[in-house]
Order: structure tokens, then C-alpha cells, then sequence
């Protein structure tokens, strides 16, 4: 059996560089930091990712607060994420912190986030938990899901459960994650 080595992609130039970025944006949209993160093993020199990415700019391919807009409308829609999961998930990407908040907050502006944890309960079919072990695993779904530890208890009392298991989550919180580096 033969290792196989790592191949080191090669180099491109400026305008092969620009037209590998124009593709992959459409196959579908990404971040700035998504996109300098693909293109970087490609680039001859960092002057011309920077160039590139510039163009693209100005061309209306690369828009971080549209691609972050749609992003969380898809997330909210589609996926059924809550807040927290869809602000991580673009902070994941590249996102500014400031952008991320703002946007999110615009997203689930007027939700409410109780109704929106029950949906995600009806739509992924889970059904009530019979005992304290599966109500936490249902109760660590919402909070992986996006949900804060409040409207995930408010969930979870629309089946009337045992007050001694929802007083043991009472105090749980999704654990925050470290600030992923900026590229």
C-alpha cells in the first residue's frame, strides 16, 4: 500500500485566482473570511487575495452583512436554530461580532423565542421525556440548538413534567464559546 503524500496546490495567478473565487461564490455564498481561508493555499502573494477580494466588493459578489442576512434567515427558517446557535454559527465563519449580534438581533426581532423552542420540538418529532435522563437530553438539544436556558425550561413545561426534574435543569446555561480568531 502506497502513502500518499499531501499534494501542495499550486500557485495561481491573480485572474485564475479571481475566477476560482467567482466560482465559489456561486456554488453559494460565503464570508470574507470563508472565502480567504479557501484561496489563500492558491495565492502567489497576500497582495493579491487582498486585491481580489476587493474586486469582488466592488462587483457586488462579496457583501458580508448580505451573505450574514441570509444566512440567519436560512438558519431561522430552515433549520429551526434559535439566537444563540445562528450568532455562533456566524461567528464560526468569519462574521464580526458586532455584524453577527445586530443581524440576529434583526432576524428574531419580534419572536418569540419560547414558541420558536416548541416548534423545533414538534419539527425534529421529539416526544415527552418519560423520566429525569431523557428530559435532559431534550432540555441539552434546545440549548445546542440555539435556545437560551429559560425558554428551554418554558419548552419543556408544555408537557407538564415532573417539577423535581425541571427544578434540576433550572439552573443549566449553554456553556459560551471563545471568540474564534479573526482572519
Amino acid at each position: 500500500m502506497a502513502f500518499s503524500r499531501k499534494r501542495v496546490p499550486e500557485k495561481l495567478s491573480e485572474e485564475e485566482l479571481f475566477d476560482k473565487a467567482v466560482r465559489a461564490l456561486a456554488r453559494r455564498s460565503r464570508s470574507t473570511a470563508e472565502l480567504r481561508r479557501l484561496l489563500q493555499p492558491f495565492a502567489s502573494q497576500g497582495a493579491d487575495l487582498d486585491n481580489i477580494l476587493a474586486r469582488l466588493r466592488e462587483y457586488g459578489y462579496l457583501d458580508e452583512k448580505r451573505f450574514a442576512e441570509s444566512f440567519a434567515r436560512l438558519q431561522k427558517e430552515d433549520a429551526a436554530h434559535g439566537p444563540r446557535r445562528v450568532e455562533r454559527d456566524l461567528r464560526r465563519r468569519g462574521v464580526a461580532s458586532a455584524l453577527a449580534g445586530k443581524v440576529v438581533n434583526d432576524t428574531f426581532a419580534g419572536e418569540d423565542e419560547i414558541q420558536l423552542a416548541r416548534q423545533w420540538l414538534r419539527r425534529k418529532r421529539i416526544t415527552p421525556p418519560q423520566d429525569l435522563r431523557s428530559t435532559a437530553r431534550v432540555h441539552r438539544s434546545l440549548l445546542q440548538a440555539g435556545f437560551s436556558g429559560n425558554a428551554a425550561l418554558q419548552a419543556l413545561k408544555q408537557w407538564k413534567l415532573d417539577a423535581e426534574w425541571m427544578e434540576a435543569l433550572a439552573g443549566v446555561e449553554p456553556e459560551t464559546e471563545e471568540e474564534p480568531p479573526q482572519s
